[in-house]
């Protein structure tokens, strides 16, 4: 929904109440982000242990002429580099054995159950409602479907 669709020379007061709603929204939608990111420690931990991840792919990693890790095209954003088979057994090694020494894996886990414990709390905010006026000619049902939890009834 587009504020634009709202007469602003009708009722000011509903475009007000809409963007005060929409920074309610936005407020609690940066406090869950912050509350889901993984606590310092931990996320100096996962760095730490991703960089040598890094260290030990590139070390089994075919090169190229000029000594540079052979990225697959469209690896996306990790750009893992093929391995060379006769370094897959000692990859596979050397991240069990640095999965062992950082137990990563638990403490995501851990991070991730607190997260979805978080994320059944039912969050409440107390929206400003609105009369239905004359400023709403011209928003279609969607938009209309949209604004109902703000609309006085």
């Amino acid at each position: 929904m587009s504020l634009k669709d709202f007469d602003w020379n009708k009722n000011p007061k509903s475009v007000y109440n809409i963007v005060k709603n929409i920074k309610l929204i936005k407020d609690e939608v940066e406090t869950i982000n912050e509350a889901l990111k993984p606590p310092k420690e931990l996320q100096a931990k996962m760095d730490e242990y991703n960089e040598k991840l890094r260290v030990i792919w590139k070390d089994c990693a075919e090169k190229d002429a000029d000594g540079n890790p052979v990225v697959r095209e469209n690896a996306g954003r990790n750009q893992n580099p093929y391995v060379i088979k006769e370094k897959v057994t000692r990859l596979t090694a050397e991240v069990e054995k640095l999965d062992k020494e950082y137990m990563m894996h638990k403490a995501i886990e851990e991070h991730n159950k607190n997260v979805m414990d978080m994320m059944k709390e039912d969050v409440k905010i107390n929206v400003h409602q609105m009369e239905l006026d004359d400023s709403f000619k011209g928003v279609n049902t969607g938009q209309m479907m949209a604004l109902s939890p703000i609309i006085k009834e």
